[in-house]
């Protein structure tokens, strides 16, 4: 090995000789004949294979041939005349489409076998916080995730302040990069919100296609058509262009972050502060950008609901994002005024069309600090993107997209749906236009983070008092192929 070039894995490569079997049904020349044939067929329907043929064809070739071998001994040389003949017709085009095919089905088969995991820890509740303490992540791993640790100085607001009003407006569309102007209080001559006119775009994610053995590079497709990524402007149409803002210097400059209270000398959770909780909160888009309109928060570990209100945002909309969001601009106007006495059950419905509302972002916050202080373990999913629509900073997180993290690292996520359906064979925000239900998200999320401690339980990393044994390592998920990853959204 050159020096300097590391330690290097390889995969044994087989050799294209016919394995071992009992009774073979031919000679050994016969056979060897017979599976040179049929690799030379797969090579040729596997156009990224080299030509010696790649692992997986010679496998494949091998593979195929031992169980025709094993299990046809008097039938054995025409079955196999019959299985290269029928190769030889196959186009490469065929091949990969019935490669592709028998892959789904079979996933499919196995996702029909699966049960959903029914979490247990087999701790107590204060053990298993005791043991999810362990994981609340370091503030450098903090910042590599993009949390805010510090709020923004005024010298840094002033500044922004300068640029926003030099831009006078304009901004660049979060869906279709066009560049176009939002009219804050509307436009005087005419009442416009946005300027630049309807905007076309996809409305899902970019996805990496499974290589299928045949298939070469597949290139990447929208989640929301199945349309490949630069074909299309768009499949779908809106009246207005919408931004987001991403720099948490210009969201402060809107309102300021605060950081959480102080903890006192003694927890006390009877006044109220929670010792761990799981959030999520909603957004919709308006004239300031995407504002929250929704949080949650449960309690951990047992999913007692705390507060689940309705916000009203400081812009005036330009889409309810319903799609992602579950609020609709109408359940908005028609909600109630909260209370601190609305506090549902845990049991009660919890759609956005009986939640009630309150008066604006700020207020969302307060009603979550009243509930909290610096002690308190906060867990969710990307929950940077939670805490700036809040514009609160804290110390103690649990974050599902950090505790699951990709091989890539960040700034991409695993989705918060792929973790609920690889590691609790879960279907979450599967209610298509009708949107994601923060309760649920905030909840999955939770429940990641139970899995992971109920794991760690189970190879005795953790004893029944919630102690670690061992330090608990980074998670790496056995299988990352299916995975959607994320860049910037909550998942």
């Amino acid at each position: 090995m050159p020096a300097g070039s590391g330690t290097a894995t390889t995969t044994k490569l087989e050799s294209l000789i016919p394995r071992t079997v009992p009774n073979p049904p031919a000679t050994f020349a016969v056979r060897l004949e017979m599976l040179t044939a049929l690799h030379n067929e797969y090579v040729r329907l596997n156009p990224s294979s080299n030509v010696g043929g790649s692992i997986g064809t010679i496998r494949k070739a091998l593979r195929e041939e031992e169980d025709i071998a094993r299990e046809n001994s008097k039938t054995y040389g025409v079955m196999m005349r019959n299985r290269i003949f029928a190769l030889k017709k196959t186009t490469v085009e065929d091949f990969q489409k019935e490669r592709a095919a028998a892959y789904k089905a079979k996933l499919e088969e196995a996702e029909k076998n699966r049960q959903p995991v029914s979490v247990n820890t087999q701790l107590s509740i204060d053990d298993e916080i005791r043991a999810l303490s362990a994981f609340v992540h370091s503030f450098d791993d903090l910042k590599r995730y993009n949390y805010l640790l510090l709020p923004p100085t005024d010298a840094q607001l002033e500044e922004v302040r300068r640029g926003l009003t030099s831009a006078a407006g304009h901004e660049e569309c979060d869906r279709c990069k066009s560049r176009f102007q939002v009219f804050p209080g509307r436009r005087q001559e005419d009442g416009a919100l946005t300027s630049g006119g309807t905007c076309t775009y996809h409305w899902g994610k970019q996805l990496f296609q499974r290589r299928i053995l045949g298939a070469g590079d597949l290139p990447k497709i929208w989640d929301c058509c199945k349309a490949d990524v630069g074909t299309s402007p768009g499949c779908t149409t809106f009246d207005h262009h919408v931004f987001s803002v991403r720099e948490q210097k210009r969201l402060a400059a809107l309102w300021q972050y605060v950081e959480t209270p102080e903890a006192p000398d003694e927890f006390d959770e009877d006044n109220g502060k929670l010792k761990a909780i799981c959030i999520d909160c909603e957004m919709s888009y308006t004239t300031q950008g995407l504002e929250l309109v929704r949080v949650t928060a449960t309690k951990y570990p047992t999913f007692e609901m705390v507060i689940d209100v309705l916000v009203r945002p400081l812009g005036e909309m330009l889409d309810a994002n319903t799609r992602f969001s579950g609020v609709t601009a109408k359940q908005l106007v028609d909600a109630v005024p909260y209370s601190p006495s609305d506090i549902p059950s845990p049991t009660s419905d919890s759609t956005s069309t009986k939640l009630p509302i309150v008066g604006t972002p700020a207020a969302a916050r307060d009603a979550i600090l009243s509930l909290i202080n610096r002690s308190t373990i906060l867990i969710g999913h990307a929950l940077n993107n939670d805490l700036d629509t809040l514009r609160m900073i804290h110390p103690r997180i649990v974050d599902t997209a950090i505790l699951f993290p990709t091989r890539s690292g960040p700034p991409s996520r695993y989705a918060l749906k792929w973790l609920s359906k690889r590691y609790l064979a879960r279907d979450i925000q599967i209610a298509g236009a009708e949107g994601h239900d923060s309760k649920e998200d905030a909840n999955s999320a939770g429940d990641l983070v139970r899995w992971r401690i109920a794991e760690a339980v189970k190879a005795k990393k953790v004893d029944q008092n919630g102690k670690w044994l061992v330090s608990p390592t980074v998670w790496r998920p056995q299988s990352m192929m299916a995975a959607t990853t994320t860049t910037n959204g909550s998942g």
